[in-house]
C-alpha cells in the first residue's frame, strides 16, 4: 500500500485561513492525502491570537513565529520573512511534505513558497 502524500498548508492570517479552509477540509478528507497545517505570522500575535481559530478547526503540525507584536516597517518585514524561511525549511526537513500549499502574496506565503521550493518540495500557490 502506498503511503498517503503529505500536503502541508501554510496559513498566516485570518483572511487567507478562511479561503484555505475548504481546501484544507478536502485534503483532510481525501484517503490518499495527509494534511499538515503550518500556522505562521499574524496568527501568532494579537490579543487574542487567531491561532485559536485555526486550532479549533484543525490539528496544527507546526508554528512558525515571524512577526513580533510591535514590529512594523520594511526592515521588520524583511527580518520576519527570514525567520519564516528558516522555520519552513526546518519544517520541511522534519516533516518531508510532498506538497506545500500557500495562498496570496503576503510575507508568510512568500517565505513558505521560497523555502519549500528551494528545499525541493513541490509548491502549490493559490492566487495572489
Amino acid at each position: 500500500m502506498t503511503p498517503p502524500r503529505r500536503v502541508a498548508v501554510l496559513t498566516g492570517t485570518r483572511a487567507e485561513f478562511g479561503l484555505l479552509t475548504p481546501v484544507m477540509h478536502a485534503i483532510d478528507r481525501h484517503p490518499d492525502l495527509e494534511l499538515l497545517v503550518v500556522a505562521a505570522g499574524m496568527h501568532l500575535i494579537g490579543d487574542p491570537p487567531t491561532i485559536n481559530e485555526v486550532r479549533a478547526r484543525f490539528p496544527v503540525t507546526a508554528l512558525i513565529h515571524m512577526q513580533a507584536q510591535d514590529d512594523s516597517g520594511r526592515i521588520a518585514d524583511a527580518l520576519a520573512f527570514s525567520r519564516g524561511v528558516e522555520g519552513v525549511a526546518h519544517f520541511c526537513e522534519e516533516h518531508a511534505p510532498d506538497w506545500f500549499v500557500v495562498l496570496g502574496d503576503r510575507i508568510e506565503a512568500f517565505a513558505g513558497a521560497a523555502a519549500a521550493s528551494i528545499g525541493g518540495v513541490a509548491v502549490a500557490h493559490i492566487h495572489g
